[in-house]
């Protein structure tokens, strides 16, 4: 089974949690991380080893993060370099999210499953252009 973990800076992952709850129900296999403030590196490394640690039948866990370069993501990638299987995406949005949330990805084929979600919500980006309309 594959498991989530949402992280991002202030209440990212937890604002995404109460929009994910509102549109799609419980996402059971999904856990949100905040990187408040008050957190170092450090802690919230061991906050990634506890909630991995609670995944009791995760084969492969993805870690969502916000914005590239920032300490989620330099975090999860450092570590995901010591834990087999765990993938890190940055650029979390809503409908990444909401597809992860009603998904049930398989252990074969993760990166080209993870990489169609990535582009299916790339092309959820839209601009209204009033001219056009």
């Amino acid at each position: 089974m594959v498991n989530y973990i949402v992280c991002g800076h202030g209440n990212f992952a937890t604002g995404l949690e109460s929009s994910v709850k509102l549109l799609a129900g419980e996402a059971p296999a999904v856990k949100y991380v905040d990187f408040t403030q008050d957190l170092s590196q450090d802690t919230l490394c061991d906050k990634f080893e506890e909630v991995y640690n609670s995944f009791t039948d995760a084969s492969s866990v993805v870690i969502l993060t916000d914005i590239v370069g920032g300490t989620p993501f330099k975090t999860a990638v450092t570590f995901s370099l010591s834990h087999e299987n765990v993938y890190v995406i940055s650029g979390t949005n809503l409908p990444l999210m909401l597809q992860v949330a009603i998904s049930n990805l398989d252990d074969e084929n993760i990166k080209d499953q993870l990489n169609e979600m990535i582009s299916s919500s790339k092309e959820a980006m839209f601009m209204f252009d009033k001219d056009s309309f």
